[in-house]
């Protein structure tokens, strides 16, 4: 659900399409996986009747459940995170997810971080905003990074000049 804005404001930078279906398929995996431990010591306790050889099955079917359960829940919020990011209005930078302004001459340096895992690098990523001052602002999950960086930038440097 796309939120509505006044003509001034430029959008930039949106939510990664498919980042949250790693969540909810690692969170199938482990729901299922904990379910069938917990099962299985179910029943093998009920054939067997010594439970105390089983217990660390237990445990490990419940600890994986809740695993599955919290990359669930993980994959629920990055879906109900807003679609537009990072928008630009005037010689303003706004991080629309935490509703930060940030001013181009308060700006020391934009850099993208790409997400990477396994020797894979997505174009997802992150953008990071070093302040003058010292601070340091970060927007997850931003769909085509290093575009937006250089979109950013871009506008950075035509607005410093």
């Amino acid at each position: 659900m796309d939120r509505k804005y006044d003509n001034n404001i430029e959008i930039v930078g949106k939510k990664a399409a498919g980042s949250s279906a790693f969540y909810f398929v690692g969170g199938v995996i482990c729901a299922v996986l904990g379910v069938g431990c917990v099962v299985g010591f179910v029943y093998m306790a009920s054939n067997i009747g010594d439970t105390a050889q089983l217990l660390p099955m237990f445990i490990v079917g419940v600890f994986i459940l809740l695993c599955g359960i919290g990359l669930l829940c993980w994959g629920i919020c990055i879906v109900a995170m807003p679609n537009d990011l990072v928008a630009v209005k005037g010689t303003t930078i706004i991080l629309l997810k935490k509703n930060i302004e940030i001013k181009f001459f308060d700006i020391q340096s934009i850099l993208p971080r790409r997400a990477h895992a396994r020797g894979i690098s997505y174009s997802f990523g992150t953008i990071v905003i070093s302040l003058k001052g010292g601070g340091v602002h970060k927007q997850y999950w931003v769909a085509n990074v290093e575009n937006v960086a250089n979109i950013l930038n871009n506008k950075l440097r035509q607005h410093s000049s």
